[in-house]
């Protein structure tokens, strides 16, 4: 066998191997994604009543920015459509501890979720 083939050859084992690296890398990083653009997906598919997908993004959004005022009023406001009341109060009592100008919202929805549950002592 010529000199000259098994360079090829080595060559191409060589793309191969680094192709198939840079591939499994990319695929290992989460791209990173805009919340805002989440956030808007999770506002219509809440509109559309689709509160479970609308749970994902804003969750998809909070993993983005943790402390997203309007990921987490969205997320609470689809919690509270689907009567998971726990988790609507966790969103919204995080939210009570945001310097955000939602945090009125805030109250006011948890307020409204414990009218709902009869907790008529802890609305207001």
């Amino acid at each position: 066998m010529p000199g000259g083939d098994v360079r090829n050859v080595k060559r191409k084992v060589a793309i191969w191997i680094f192709a198939a690296v840079f591939t499994a890398a990319q695929a290992q990083e989460p791209s990173k994604v805009d919340p805002g653009t989440l956030i808007r997906e999770g506002v219509l598919l809440y509109d559309q009543g689709n509160y479970k997908g609308a749970v994902e993004k804003y969750t998809r959004a909070l993993a983005e920015d943790a402390e997203n005022a309007e990921a987490l009023d969205g997320r609470a406001l689809a919690y509270l459509a689907q009567k998971e009341y726990a988790a609507f109060m966790q969103d919204a009592e995080k939210g009570m501890k945001l310097d955000s100008p939602l945090r009125p919202a805030f109250d006011m929805t948890a307020g409204t979720c414990h009218s709902m549950q009869n907790q008529y002592e802890k609305a207001r």
